[in-house]
């Protein structure tokens, strides 16, 4: 008897600790996202609330509060005070699509556009259009939006500065998807390895071997991470982006790339 007392008294405080825990993340900071478009369904809802609960577990946030409402399309996370929550936000709202590029040259790209109203906005830099302060994106925009053709994906690269935005051309049609990826970790806390199947392997080795000296810029959520020039073939299937990257970075692209793509796109609306 004493003993059946004693463990009705440790479930008792087993539900206590529990129930406190969850209470504080209620209790931290909310954050409610809405979907966007007209393809919202409740499945779609729950199917992005797995996805989201898998990232922020990922990026090692596991106390935290998860309410799907159907009715206005909204989900309301509750995560603890702690919390940074404008990287949750990016968190839980990017769609995660990873991808690489081949990418076009300035000269290739004048003769794409047949003018040089975009190119002339920035001065020649390598393999990117060029790099302008981030006063100058909206300008850019208006100009990438007047063009009609379909040859060209144009992406932005954040400088490491803040202040400088870099702009890409690439080829419409990625080399590599995400699912070519069998496995993506973090490198001794600073760079991000991927690890390409067997089938992307034999592919990526054949891409490589016929682009020697050109770029492949690597995209997420059509941003280019990085720009690496293809030296020499790479057969082994292993990609390595590194960067000044900390290890909250890497924790953050991690729960991007590892916990699936959001079938939704979402805004953070609180």
């Amino acid at each position: 008897m004493k003993t059946i007392k004693s463990l009705i008294v440790l479930m008792l405080l087993c539900i206590t600790l529990i129930s406190s825990s969850w209470n504080t993340a209620v209790k931290g900071k909310i954050i409610t996202i809405k979907a966007d478009g007209s393809e919202v369904t409740p499945e779609l809802l729950k199917q992005s609330a797995e996805v989201i609960s898998a990232r922020l577990r990922t990026y090692g946030i596991d106390t935290f509060y998860l309410n799907i409402f159907e009715a206005s399309r909204q989900i309301e996370i509750a995560i603890p005070e702690k919390c940074n929550l404008q990287e949750v936000g990016k968190l839980i709202t990017q769609k995660g699509n990873l991808a690489f590029y081949d990418t076009y040259s300035r000269d290739d790209v004048e003769l794409l556009l047949k003018d040089t109203q975009l190119i002339d906005l920035f001065a020649p830099d390598g393999s990117r259009i060029g790099c302008a302060p981030l006063i100058m994106l909206e300008k850019a925009n208006e100009i990438i939006k007047s063009y009609k053709t379909q040859d060209i994906k144009f992406c932005w690269h954040l400088s490491d500065d803040n202040i400088h935005a870099c702009l890409y051309a690439l080829k419409m049609n990625p080399v590599i998807v995400r699912s070519d990826i069998d496995k993506i970790s973090g490198v001794n806390g600073e760079n991000i390895l991927l690890e390409l199947n067997h089938e992307a392997t034999k592919k990526w080795s054949e891409i490589t071997r016929n682009s020697i000296g050109k770029t492949i810029a690597i995209v997420m959520d059509d941003k280019v991470l990085s720009d690496p020039v293809i030296r020499m073939p790479i057969d082994s299937g292993k990609c390595e982006i590194s960067g000044k990257f900390t290890k909250s970075d890497i924790s953050f692209f991690l729960a991007l790339v590892n916990d699936g793509i959001l079938p939704l796109n979402f805004t953070v609306i609180k």
